[in-house]
């Protein structure tokens, strides 16, 4: 189905009932004016993603209808088009709506009443002839140009980015995330889509580029195959890191179903380029996504700092298996051999990790810990809350309830 064969409701919304700013998700009342298949009330509710705030406009959207179990008949947009209102009090209406911060009605009435129904066409050609219009101060003027033309090209850019491929909610968080620049990125460089919006991977970028023409062997495309591929195998696999020759050899995969294809010494000048821009970490001939790279950095030095610093008092197997004992007692329970064990490793090295499924009892060896930590040494509650070690083990504790 065309986007012309769409049903389609043309009408003013007239009420944001929710709006997420961040997505330009947006529930609206709109008041039908026109709709194929007719609406079943005049009041509709509409859905849909918008870069700006729809309120007080008039537009055409064209989707599906769909069927609330609660609020009944609603309409999904899928794509809109904006009508510029011309006639006097659509138009007075449309000034002095709230994406007009500083212009009342009795201004927009004065701007209409002056420059007459064409007075839009006439502000976006010609920004100065607000000035023949009495009493409109420099600052609302400004407001009324600035949003005027930020309106023009919002529009613009959406119906560009639809044009290329991308629905309504895409095409929203692109323009909303690159704001004026817009269409200067995604056509110079529609690769960087990959890494700052969510939902638009390596192959819809490379389909874009395709589009307008970037060679094969352009360095934005070898980048983003690069970024495409650590970030793949990284989320899919769990590797903190890859090996460069397989990181080349994943890159590969993704790159060269478009001709001529990448050689491994032009990628690996890449992988150069994307470390000196702190887009990866390379380490070792391991390629790595910055922060896994800075967290197992940081987890090592940790780990060396507890292995040197900590230090470990000794206790006797008796003291160990008695002060056990009462805890199996008070809490009528009967730890398993390998259970004593880990209370044991635990309080007598500087580090320990304790692994399992669900169900094996990591919580109740955890708690164990903590308790027998507390008893060989002897500790009050009071005493145990100055110690750091305690606090970290408790913490533990409580995290794995």
């Amino acid at each position: 189905m065309t986007v012309e064969e769409m049903p389609y409701v043309t009408g003013t919304v007239s009420q944001l009932i929710f709006r997420n700013d961040e997505n330009g998700y947006t529930v609206m009342i709109v008041d039908v004016e026109q709709s194929e298949p007719k609406a079943e009330t005049h009041a509709l509710t509409v859905l849909g993603h918008f870069p700006s705030s729809p309120e007080g406009e008039l537009l055409t959207f064209r989707g599906q209808y769909t069927e609330h179990p609660k609020y009944g008949q609603q309409f999904k947009s899928e794509t809109y088009e904006k009508h510029i209102p011309r006639e006097g009090q659509a138009l007075i209406q449309y000034l002095s709506s709230e994406r007009f911060p500083k212009v009342g009605r009795k201004t927009a009435a004065m701007i209409v009443a002056h420059l007459g129904e064409g007075a839009l066409d006439q502000m976006l050609n010609d920004p100065t002839c607000l000035q023949s219009v009495p009493s409109i101060k420099a600052e609302q003027r400004k407001v009324i140009i600035e949003t005027l033309q930020q309106e023009q090209e919002s529009a613009q850019f959406m119906n560009k980015l639809m044009n290329y491929g991308f629905g309504m909610e895409l095409s929203t968080k692109i323009i909303s995330h690159y704001g004026n620049d817009t269409l200067r990125i995604v056509e110079t460089d529609p690769y960087r889509l990959v890494q700052d919006i969510d939902g638009i991977g390596f192959f819809k970028a490379d389909e874009l580029g395709t589009q307008l023409g970037i060679e094969p062997l352009d360095q934005k495309r070898l980048k983003a195959g690069l970024m495409h591929s650590i970030v793949a195998t990284s989320m899919s696999s769990g590797h903190v890191y890859l090996p460069e020759s397989e990181w080349v050899e994943e890159a590969k995969q993704i790159l060269n179903h478009r001709s001529p294809f990448a050689e491994e010494e032009q990628l690996l000048q890449a992988i150069v380029d994307l470390a000196e821009d702190g887009k990866v970490a390379v380490d070792d001939d391991r390629g790595y996504v910055p922060s896994l790279y800075f967290a197992e950095k940081g987890l090592s030095t940790n780990l060396e700092r507890l292995m040197v610093d900590r230090e470990i008092e000794s206790f006797s197997e008796d003291l160990f298996l008695q002060e056990l004992g009462k805890m199996e007692e008070r809490y009528n329970i009967s730890y398993a051999e390998q259970q004593k064990e880990a209370v044991r490793l635990a309080l007598s090295s500087p580090m320990m990790i304790l692994t399992g499924g669900p169900g094996t009892g990591k919580t109740t060896v955890i708690r164990a810990i903590v308790e027998m930590f507390q008893r060989i040494r002897g500790w009050s509650e009071d005493d145990s809350k100055k110690s750091p070690i305690y606090l970290q083990l408790l913490l533990v504790a409580q995290r794995s309830e």
